[in-house]
């Protein structure tokens, strides 16, 4: 990142990301990938895992920080003492580095007048206790695991203490998940010319290097889970089958889904630069997609009862898929959730309207609150008496495809897959 001409450093770098995030409520990912270009090369990974790092601690950073500041400071201090609290407390820099670095970057954001506080505060900090779990349980898991206070009352309601310590104390992959593109290129050969992967159900893990030799047609970077979604939706679809995904963007599941069954694709998006998305990818993939501009909650009588399988990726809170992108919590509240799960309700009954006769309608979200998953589908069940749930292999006995970091090794996933009686 640059700043008349000169490279910041590495620390002002991050916190330059951290205040587009915490004050103009940017999207940390979208961010970071334009910082990244102007960082020196070898301050890049430094500055990605201190970025987020803090995002991802946040709740636990105010909580720390609450407790050693006799005063609530302002946005900028306030992004600096949390960047220290982060390495004093989830870094190998050691606690005297850590220390004057804070110090130093306090003077470099032009609040010099400040340094001895942020010391002060720092040197406080790094010997604090996360709150006692006997007295406060709900404060204690949403410190423990840095999570917003509300999103834990519904967890422990939905899900009990037990899946919340086991869902947020599971340690994640951070190397990319691929699969192999078999329109483009075999599997022995694709892992004869990797050097380094673990496999999966679905492909792999490698590092960015590794993948980097190989061409990019050979392989999609896509989620674990989200290629299981994808293989869950095939259930059931063969080559020539009409099939309509009415949230495709940014293409995965629709162009993976036209892999696996050679079925007849129509991918949809409601805006124009992410169907622009779904048509560079699909290119790219080999995949032959009929993609259209559509709103998914508008219905369209020319598409009804015209498909073999509809599906629906809906908008959701993304609270699965928070430790990739942790500022979902910065973003999203708990007033937010009843007004997705109408929006996906709506999507849903709509989509509902297209499938053909013993057709499939498959419903699909990233998130874990029952709110947005189990309880739509029973809304929908009630009031489409002419759907019922399809088990399939992998589903637990209410027929869902529930994937979760502790016992899938996946990000939260959902998906039901509904079949039409009449």
């Amino acid at each position: 990142m640059k700043t008349d001409g000169k490279i910041l450093s590495p620390d002002a770098a991050c916190y330059r990301l951290l205040e587009r995030v915490y004050g103009d409520e940017a999207y940390g990912s979208i961010e970071l990938n334009r910082a990244l270009f102007d960082v020196a090369p070898k301050d890049r990974a430094f500055v990605t895992g201190l970025f987020y790092g803090v995002l991802e601690k946040d709740v636990t950073l105010d909580y720390l920080l609450k407790q050693a500041a006799d005063k609530n400071p302002k946005r900028p201090v306030r992004i600096v003492l949390k960047m220290g609290l982060y390495l004093l407390r989830y870094s190998e820099v050691p606690s005297y580095a850590a220390v004057d670095r804070m110090v130093a970057l306090t003077q470099e954001i032009g609040k010099r007048e400040l340094k001895g506080f942020v010391n002060a505060v720092l040197r406080r900090a790094d010997t604090l206790a996360l709150p006692d779990p006997q007295s406060d349980k709900t404060l204690y898991l949403s410190v423990r695991y840095s999570l917003p206070r509300w999103l834990v009352c519904r967890l422990l309601a939905e899900k009990g203490e037990a899946f919340i310590r086991a869902y947020y104390g599971e340690r994640r992959e951070t190397r990319p998940h691929v699969r192999v593109n078999r329109l483009k290129t075999g599997e022995a050969d694709f892992y004869s010319r990797l050097t380094a992967y673990d496999k999966t159900e679905t492909g792999c893990y490698a590092d960015y290097a590794a993948l980097k030799q190989l061409d990019q047609s050979w392989y999609a970077v896509q989620s674990l889970a989200s290629t299981l979604t994808a293989r869950f939706y095939a259930h059931g679809l063969a080559a020539g089958d009409r099939a309509l995904d009415l949230c495709a963007a940014p293409g995965g599941k629709a162009v993976y889904l036209y892999e696996l069954t050679g079925a007849d694709i129509t991918a949809c998006d409601i805006h124009p630069h992410r169907i622009e998305l779904i048509r560079s990818y699909a290119a790219r993939m080999g995949a032959r997609l009929d993609i259209r501009l559509n709103d998914a909650a508008v219905y369209r009588p020319e598409l009804a009862d015209r498909f073999k399988a509809v599906l629906c990726d809906v908008p959701c809170s993304g609270l699965g898929v928070a430790s990739k992108k942790p500022d979902i919590y910065l973003k999203r509240t708990e007033a937010d959730i009843a007004a997705l799960a109408e929006l996906q309700y709506k999507i849903l009954t709509n989509a509902a309207r297209y499938v053909t006769i013993n057709g499939q309608l498959d419903y699909s979200t990233c998130t874990i609150l029952a709110e947005e998953n189990e309880a739509v589908a029973v809304r929908f069940l009630a009031e489409h008496p002419h759907f019922r749930i399809l088990p399939i292999k992998g589903t637990d006995e209410d027929g869902y495809l529930r994937l979760y970091p502790h016992t899938a090794g996946t990000d939260g996933f959902f998906a039901v897959k509904f079949v039409r009686l009449k």
